[in-house]
């Protein structure tokens, strides 16, 4: 009896472990993105693209040939839901 009992819970014992060997996700690393959403007051989107293009632009592009990022981008959010939703996104 002491004999089945002891199978039994090793046989529940290497069930578990099997089962947390499989739950493991195998994924290879890659590239991570950052967003930051902006929110531009009103009136203010020409100065603000303004700066982007002197001053920002410059940056991004000494990173990139730095091979410190490896893009950047800048997105317009064409569906605001109200008027305090963010305008661009841009890393």
């Amino acid at each position: 009896m002491r004999a089945v009992r002891l199978a039994i819970g090793l046989l529940f014992v290497s069930l578990l472990l099997m089962a947390t060997g499989v739950a493991q996700d195998q994924y290879t690393e890659g590239t991570v993105e950052r967003v930051i959403l902006i929110h531009i007051l009103p009136g203010h989107f020409s100065a603000f693209m303004d700066d982007i293009k002197t001053n920002i632009k410059p940056l991004w592009e000494a990173q990139k040939s730095a091979g410190l990022i490896e893009g950047y981008n800048v997105f317009f959010n064409q569906t605001k839901s109200g008027m305090d939703d963010w305008d661009i996104a841009s890393p």
